[in-house]
């Protein structure tokens, strides 16, 4: 994950003995993670959720969030 978007880093989680990927970046969000998922939408009731964490990283980049 961290190769094929360029970004984020990977922790382990001690509680479920497993890594996980993140990023905290806004900018990376945006131009990275978020076009992945609008050309290959998700096939499960995530998608919803996925659309609405889209308009509120959109309204943040614009500063409504302010």
């Amino acid at each position: 994950m961290q190769r094929y978007f360029g970004c984020g880093s990977l922790r382990p989680d001690r509680s479920d003995r497993t890594v996980k990927w993140e990023t905290r970046s806004l900018p990376q969000i945006v131009d990275r993670v978020l076009p992945h998922f609008h050309r290959y939408p998700l096939l499960s009731s995530k998608q919803k959720d996925l659309e609405l964490f889209a308009l509120v990283c959109e309204a943040m980049v614009r500063g409504e969030h302010r």
